[in-house]
């Protein structure tokens, strides 16, 4: 049966990726046996996260509004620099590390993101892979 998920019925989640505040609209809490995970990320002015991979799903993400600057590959590494704009979509394979900065110092960020084949979050089996107080004091 199909569903519309309003705002109201899921909650926002500010611990999944910090200082990013996300709220996940089509996951196993939400709708029963979904195919995939969707959900909304807001990311403040100037915010960044840690770098990350999803082990168990690609991420397929929208651009809404904004700017943002996508660094792809291993953090310790040699990494990719993308920019990303409202309007652009941008595919992640699985198990490719990658983080996000808002390139903005006075607009927010609005994208959607699916993980594709997976219920929820959980499955999505994420992996962090920088100390997360670097990231709070921009040095990563």
């Amino acid at each position: 049966m199909a569903s519309v998920i309003r705002p109201t019925a899921y909650t926002s989640d500010e611990s999944y990726e910090p200082p990013l505040t996300i709220g996940f609209g089509i996951d196993s809490d939400t709708v029963a046996h979904p195919p995939a995970a969707m959900g909304k990320t807001v990311i403040p002015p100037g915010a960044k996260n840690q770098s990350h991979r999803h082990e168990a799903s690609d991420a397929c993400i929208h651009i809404i509004s904004g700017r943002l600057r996508f660094l792809f590959g291993d953090p310790s590494g040699d990494r990719v620099e993308e920019i990303a704009k409202g309007g652009d979509f941008v595919h992640i394979p699985r198990g490719e590390a990658h983080g996000v900065e808002n390139v903005s110092d006075t607009e927010e960020v609005h994208l959607v993101f699916c993980y594709p084949g997976v219920p929820n979050k959980d499955a999505a089996a994420t992996v962090m892979l920088e100390d997360e107080s670097v990231i709070r004091q921009g040095l990563g």
